[in-house]
């Protein structure tokens, strides 16, 4: 799918036009991730609340503050939704069916890993007879030998184990999801935002990240700073039962 470039106002930042610019046309992009991107380069808000308050620290990387509003944006979406949290009813599951259609979960490394020990399983129990007419029916580079295939496919596996690994780490580090709801995904992507900024430039920036959600999700009535606040300071579910065990 393809779609017409976007064209900027002359106060965007130079960082950030390009990087809308390259994200926007990454073949078979989804219509909602480019309106978003859109209202990104066009909406007021992005010039009088985001890049006329950002501190000055951040100038020259203001294409990261589209890679954050971005990513918190479109990982909601992707993320494995339990069928557990969707009401047994035809319209419940319903909902869940398009929704796992039109947002593919994002793939599991250690799926993957787990597919390649198969195959390493399945050609070990076939070498006798691989390796007997290997070198009548092997069609690629002639140097490479079964064996070789063997060790590649071997450190593949170990490369998507370990790559797991750190795909977990990250997983964990996202905003804890309680339910799957619109306001949820507005809320994963204000605490999303939150941490960044606050990891990056010890500041929360809360109207900043309250700006940005309004233009993400076009909300026509805004989102107050102090919600963004509110959201930020709440202690979560986890650690409340952690003190109350203490208790």
């Amino acid at each position: 799918m393809s779609h017409k470039e976007i064209e900027f106002p002359t106060w965007i930042p130079q960082g950030a036009q390009r990087r809308i610019a390259e994200l926007s046309a990454i073949p078979g992009f989804d219509n909602e991730f480019y309106a978003l991107l859109e209202r990104f380069s066009k909406y007021s808000a992005m010039k009088t609340e985001v890049w006329e308050k950002l501190p000055s620290v951040s100038k020259g990387s203001e294409h990261v503050i589209i890679d954050w509003a971005f990513n918190a944006f479109a990982t909601y979406p992707h993320l494995r939704r339990p069928y557990s949290k969707y009401p047994k009813t035809k319209p419940g599951m319903l909902e869940w069916a398009i929704h796992m259609k039109r947002y593919p979960p994002i793939p599991d490394p250690a799926h993957i890993a787990g597919l390649l020990y198969e195959l390493l399983k399945g050609i070990i129990e076939l070498k006798a007879v691989t390796d007997s007419d290997w070198s009548r029916l092997w069609g690629g580079d002639k140097s490479i030998t079964s064996d070789d295939v063997l060790a590649i496919l071997d450190q593949l596996r170990w490369f998507y184990l370990r790559f797991n690994n750190e795909h977990q780490t990250r997983l964990a580090k996202l905003p804890e999801i309680k339910r799957w709801s619109k306001k949820a995904w507005q809320k994963f992507f204000t605490e999303y935002l939150s941490k960044r900024f606050k990891e990056t430039y010890l500041q929360p920036f809360d109207s900043i990240v309250a700006a940005l959600a309004e233009v993400a999700f076009d909300l026509p009535n805004g989102v107050a700073a102090e919600t963004i606040r509110g959201r930020r300071r709440m202690v979560p579910h986890h650690r409340r039962n952690r003190r109350k065990n203490r208790t």
